[in-house]
């Protein structure tokens, strides 16, 4: 009897461990990038502006929209960056407004996720697909304006109190649906306010990560509103998304 059951034991085993095999085998057949925005050349402040940024291999487009104010041309979208920094006074605000929050001051190097590049979204940000693929996962993290805006107030909005929060909504439009996911870039459910600020790359797991999606909309919301809309500091940083490309 005994030999039976420790013969029964050991098949179970190898199904398991075929059944295992099986579902890694699955995996590396998938088309899994990951867009870190690495080949991207800055300028002498270590951003990049002024453009939308395709990858490489043509899979993605980050949206940089511009518009003419008497001709003074103002942008939103995507800017792209490798700094960052404790702090924030405005001094430059063209290129501060580019600074992830990083606590130990102001870096040139590794500013991002495991690496120097990152993408910093202004007001309502897209990227595009040029086919369908599924969205696993991306980080973000705070820059270091709306950072500092939560932590002190500004001229313009409040510092950050118990059950204030400051979110991000990405929404994943599909051919035939669209599905919206929340993560929070503040969520302050405690009297210590500041312990619910991110203040280092988190990382978002998408749940509908089988959506084959051709296009997602960030957009941004918070407790902090006024007579012209939201008073919090409308941008985020993000690095490092990971997809998979569907046939």
């Amino acid at each position: 009897m005994k030999k039976t059951l420790v013969l029964a034991a050991g098949l179970i085993a190898a199904m398991n461990f075929c059944t295992s095999c099986k579902e890694d085998d699955k995996e590396d057949e998938k088309d899994i990038r990951v867009i870190g925005f690495e080949d991207i050349t800055f300028d002498a402040n270590g951003c990049f502006i002024d453009k939308s940024y395709t990858t490489e291999d043509r899979i993605a487009t980050f949206k940089n929209n511009s518009t003419d104010w008497g001709g003074v041309l103002y942008y939103d979208g995507f800017y792209f960056s490798s700094v960052g920094s404790d702090t924030y006074d405005g001094a430059n605000y063209t290129v501060e407004q580019c600074y992830v929050y990083n606590a130990s001051g102001k870096i040139t190097e590794n500013a991002g996720n495991k690496s120097n590049n990152f993408a910093v979204s202004y007001s309502t940000s897209e990227v595009e697909f040029a086919q369908p693929v599924g969205v696993r996962s991306f980080y973000i993290n705070n820059n270091a304006y709306a950072y500092n805006s939560m932590m002190t107030g500004d001229a313009f909005a409040k510092q950050f109190a118990k059950d204030d929060w400051f979110k991000l909504t990405a929404t994943l439009c599909a051919a035939t649906d669209t599905v919206a996911e929340e993560f929070y870039l503040a969520n302050c459910t405690t009297d210590d306010a500041a312990a619910g600020i991110v203040k280092e790359w988190t990382k978002c797991t998408i749940k509908n990560s089988n959506l084959a999606v051709n296009k997602i909309t960030f957009s941004l919301s918070s407790t902090d509103n006024g007579a012209y809309g939201m008073n919090t500091p409308a941008y985020f940083a993000l690095d490092d998304v990971e997809i998979e490309v569907f046939e």
